[in-house]
């Protein structure tokens, strides 16, 4: 089951053109903070000292199978582009609507399932995997 409007790519600026990606298979969105290092005081009524210094997003996307175009055009963003543009489905807003967040290409994994014997070229891949940090 393929994930509809799960997201499209900008490279440019939040309000730039956008790529269309190969819709994923799968999607799971995670929240984490970063803090500043923490420290427990010790005794009676000890607690946690810690500083909230942001709370980002990151998603993580998985595509069952993908043409090599396809996975051609997740490359050239994870290469060639440091930063860039998402718009996807807020998923903190329970009314939903569309939301843009800046981020940067996490690790990027497949595994070639068909290669052309001719000219050596993957056709294919499979189990691809990729995730974005929102920056």
């Amino acid at each position: 089951m393929r994930v509809k409007g799960a997201f499209s790519f900008c490279t440019t600026d939040a309000m730039g053109t956008y790529i269309k990606a190969p819709c994923p298979s799968d999607y799971k969105h995670e929240l984490f903070k970063i803090t500043t290092e923490s420290n427990r005081t010790v005794g009676q009524g000890a607690y946690l000292n810690m500083e909230l210094l942001a709370t980002k997003n990151k998603f993580n996307y998985t595509w069952n199978y993908l043409e090599a175009e396809d996975y051609q055009i997740l490359c050239n963003l994870q290469y060639n582009v440091k930063f860039f543009w998402i718009q996807l489905v807020d998923p903190l807003n329970p009314n939903g609507g569309l939301k843009t967040f800046h981020v940067y290409g996490g690790d990027l994994g497949a595994n070639a399932v068909r290669i052309d014997d001719e000219t050596g070229k993957t056709v294919a891949w499979k189990d691809v995997t990729w995730n974005l940090i929102e920056r």
